[in-house]
């Protein structure tokens, strides 16, 4: 049943000049659906039974412009089978206009990952591998889901910019003290999850 939702079509009106078909006629092509990426998104895509999901808010970080990226604990788990569980975070980056929000999951697999890569852009230096003084220096980490964060150094400056890979939007955020708090967090996810 939940098939049949997802391969619904959808009409779309061919413009004039193109190969597909002449003027005005419509054109018939399916929906698409995106296929899930992470253990998260895999789980709360089943159908057939009874799901539940435990949201905990972890922490908020402002950026510049007035974006946000709010971070929350997701536990997954079927009803009846609760020592099953999928877990991880949901990260949302939200513009300044809090009209355009994205989200992306990290499973809980990745959290230790990121934490050391967190831990990393922490001691960025602009020490460069192939010549003296490089411009800037930039270390990522993308997530299964679609997370991207980096950390930006140009000069003295450094900032770290949290964008998602699929669906655009981002947030930088030029403060130590907000990065050290996301990794703190995730530490404390990783201490109290496994």
């Amino acid at each position: 049943m939940l098939m049949k939702i997802f391969t619904t079509l959808l009409l779309v009106f061919i413009p004039a000049g193109t190969q597909s078909g002449a003027r005005g006629q419509a054109v018939i092509s399916p929906a698409v659906i995106p296929v899930p990426l992470t253990k998260l998104e895999a789980f709360a895509a089943k159908t057939g039974t009874l799901l539940a999901t435990e949201t905990y808010s972890l922490l908020g970080i402002y950026g510049e412009h007035s974006c946000n990226i709010r971070v929350q604990v997701i536990i997954m788990y079927e009803i009846g089978r609760e020592a099953e569980k999928v877990q991880g975070l949901r990260v949302e980056i939200t513009d300044s206009t809090r009209k355009n929000m994205v989200a992306a999951y990290i499973d809980l697999d990745e959290l230790e990952n990121l934490s050391k890569a967190i831990n990393s852009m922490l001691d960025l230096n602009r020490q460069g591998t192939s010549f003296t003084n490089p411009a800037s220096k930039e270390l990522f980490f993308s997530s299964t889901g679609g997370l991207k964060i980096a950390m930006v150094q140009r000069d003295t400056e450094k900032k770290l910019i949290v964008t998602h890979l699929f669906a655009g939007g981002s947030c930088v955020v030029n403060r130590d003290t907000s990065v050290i708090e996301l990794k703190t967090g995730i530490d404390k996810v990783l201490q109290d999850l496994r």
